[in-house]
């Protein structure tokens, strides 16, 4: 089994249209549209000849509703066909890490129908059959870690359909910052001395909307925040609307969806360690679902002794252009910040790989000023063999020193092997943090993130809107200072809790947990870990409410969760794949979710019957659209375990770990670590446009 095309159900950044293929049409730039080339006609039916053609997007239009731990994002699309006869539409997008797809809607006959989930190729049938009676419909199918796609038919002659995706992912806090992205960048094209499979075609044609595009967000917090700011569309305007209520909105005519959208809001300096929970449970369910925020807080003590950094940076084909230039821009920022008695190393890889240097090189010296230099000018060519790289990096440690190394990569690994188990033996051998930053949409997220949450780092996806070494210094923060490995999550009352393997948990870091629970009422949740090699626990007392109606949309991430950890199951413990696969199927079809082997389909309702296709997608997203906007209107319900009385340490702080502090604590002198502010001050295109708040505040 090839792992490295399956996305782990995901995980999955944005459900924007990031390019439309529509059979063959492009949206080029100006007033003037050339289609690509045309491929074959499907025979035309008597019914209804739907045909390849030429394709307008006409409107864009996203909304973003983040609340509290989790965000909601709904993407509203129209097509216009100026031919003489019908088209089929055919696009694909990325989606973010651990999202959930939820809806498919098709406008027929100026109705909005939702779609339904059935297996892959019970969709495909359907589809089919419903195209050759010349009825309308649409299909939605994940292709593996890569993409999402679309197809519908017919797009009617001088006509219009309409579609709306809407997607739900949970989100943490890093450092005291909160990010969203939606993905409408570049995917991770085929590299020239190889092919990674990537469908180039789609991914190098133009995308530009001929009417208009929007972005409106709302964020909903039960905690303060200081300020809201996009990177990427730095012309957003934000407003207060209350203590807990931010709203954004960004509109331009005719863009061309080529630039991921950001989202940066940062927290108050003052929130507490906490624990928050968020609960849904219906009259009619036995179990509930909850989902478990945990910010440690400020005293996971500063290590001031140094460490050995080693980056391992991708130059291949793949990542030329922006992507390359960020990384060289980001991995020497973070090499200039390293401490006097840190050192480093830099392996470059493509097909092969080479070391800019012969061995560890201290900051401040004119060799490694050399390697900096090198770093800034980075140039790409040939595939990408991630494997070798590492390999090579693992050889180069030294046993006597604390290391890390810091890949950064696309994430599509096509020279020397590439199958899952190979890293997965080769991760077990070693014994080094592995710190994984992913740049780009429709890469391996799942690969690179099993690595090192099993060494004890963390992965972390970064658009080429981010500042790369703002992410890289976090990494050396993280080795800066205590972690809490071993965690253990035990919440009295749950049945079933995911992920099975939890992460390291390193300052400023949040863990984020789902499950299910049949008893309600008063309970106890706690958290263990070693501390610097010390057994340590925590418990807080929790209400787990018989009935909860206001978040819905848990149980889909839940479920999400849940097939992540089969997939991994089989990769990391051999679990045979016929069980992955099983399981995978019945929980997608259980809470209609999209994934390798299930893919929602829309048909009229009048044809429904004739294919067995019941309304239990459409009932689950009409009850987390009356949860939505129960709400909208409504104040934050989430329940907060704050830290203090009885609680000490880590999750006993009366400041979370990642609150901006005006001084730093140490142990001894020395270089020191660089703390949340100096992090954020990396952020260059924060510094240069500025938090935007609102205009009470600018007063």
């Amino acid at each position: 089994m090839n792992h490295t095309r399956h996305r782990a159900t995901r995980h999955a950044a944005l459900l924007a249209l990031t390019g439309l293929t529509l059979l063959g049409s492009a949206f080029s730039q100006g007033s003037t549209r050339t289609p690509l080339a045309t491929q074959q006609e499907d025979e035309p039916t008597a019914a209804a000849p739907v045909r390849n053609g030429r394709l307008d997007l006409v409107s864009h239009d996203v909304g973003v509703v983040i609340n509290n731990g989790f965000a909601t994002t709904t993407i509203l699309q129209t097509l216009q066909n100026s031919t003489d006869h019908a088209l089929e539409a055919t696009w694909a997008f990325p989606l973010p890490d651990e999202a959930s797809l939820s809806e498919l809607t098709l406008w027929i006959d100026g109705q909005p129908l939702i779609g339904e989930v059935v297996e892959k190729a019970e969709a495909s049938r359907i589809y089919q059959e419903e195209t050759k009676a010349g009825e309308s419909s649409a299909k939605l199918d994940q292709n593996g870690f890569v993409n999402y796609r679309i197809t519908l038919s017919p797009v009617p002659a001088h006509g219009e359909a309409r579609v709306r995706v809407v997607y739900y992912q949970p989100l943490d806090i890093d450092q005291g910052v909160g990010r969203y992205l939606y993905p409408l960048q570049n995917g991770n094209t085929e590299d020239p001395g190889g092919g990674s499979g990537m469908d180039t075609a789609f991914w190098s044609m133009e995308r530009e909307v001929a009417g208009s595009m929007t972005l409106d967000v709302t964020l909903k917090t039960a905690f303060p925040v200081d300020g809201l700011h996009s990177p990427s569309h730095a012309a957003m305007s934000f407003q207060q609307e209350a203590p807990d209520l931010w709203t954004g909105s960004w509109s331009g005519q005719g863009p061309v969806l080529d630039r991921d959208f950001v989202l940066l809001y940062r927290l108050s300096p003052d929130v507490p360690a906490r624990i928050e929970l968020l609960t849904s449970r219906y009259a009619d369910q036995g179990e509930g679902t909850f989902m478990a925020v945990i910010t440690p807080g400020e005293d996971l003590e500063e290590i001031t002794y140094g460490t050995d950094w080693m980056f391992v940076l991708d130059i291949s084909g793949s990542m030329n252009g922006e992507k390359l230039r960020v990384l060289s821009r980001g991995a020497s920022n973070a090499i200039g910040r390293l401490r006097a008695e840190d050192r480093f190393q830099v392996i470059l890889f493509d097909d092969g790989h080479r070391a800019l240097s012969r061995d560890w090189l201290v900051p401040g010296t004119a060799e490694a000023d050399d390697v900096q230099r090198q770093v800034e000018g980075l140039q790409s060519a040939g595939g990408t063999n991630i494997f070798a790289a590492l390999d090579a990096a693992y050889a180069r440690l030294d046993a006597d020193r604390p290391s890390a190394i810091l890949l950064v990569s696309d994430g599509v690994a096509n020279a020397g092997p590439h199958e899952y188990r190979d890293f997965i033996e080769m991760a077990r051998t070693h014994d080094a943090r592995l710190f994984t930053f992913v740049m780009g949409n429709g890469a391996n997220t799942v690969l690179l993130g099993d690595l090192s949450a099993m060494s004890g780092g963390f992965a972390r996806t970064v658009s080429v809107q981010d500042e790369v070494g703002a992410h890289l210094m976090m990494a050396r923060d993280r080795m800066s200072h205590e972690a809490m490995h071993g965690v253990r999550f035990q919440l009295e009352g749950a049945t079933v809790t995911h992920p099975k393997r939890l992460p390291s948990l390193y300052l400023g870091q949040q863990l984020v947990v789902f499950g299910r629970y049949q008893k309600s009422g008063p309970s106890t949740l706690t958290v263990s870990a070693r501390i610097s090699g010390e057994d340590r626990h925590w418990t807080v007392p929790i209400d787990l409410p018989a009935i909860d109606e206001s978040n819905p949309e848990l149980e889909r991430l839940y479920a999400m969760a849940a097939i992540q950890d089969l997939e991994r199951a089989e990769w990391l413990d051999g679990r045979p794949e016929s069980e992955t696969r099983r399981g995978t199927i019945d929980l997608a079809l259980a809470y209609s979710l999209v994934t390798d082997h299930t893919s929602m389909v829309v048909v009229k309702e009048s044809r429904k019957a004739a294919y067995g296709l019941g309304s239990s997608n459409r009932d689950r997203r009409l009850r987390e659209q009356d949860a939505a906007a129960v709400r909208s209107t409504a104040g934050n319900q989430v329940q907060v375990q704050t830290g203090g009385q009885p609680l000490a340490g880590p999750l006993g702080g009366q400041r979370a770990a990642h609150a901006p502090q005006r001084s730093q604590r140490r142990r001894n002198g020395g270089g020191g670590a660089v703390g949340p502010l100096e992090i954020l001050a990396l952020l260059a295109l924060l510094l240069a446009t500025g938090w935007r708040r609102s205009s009470s505040d600018a007063a």
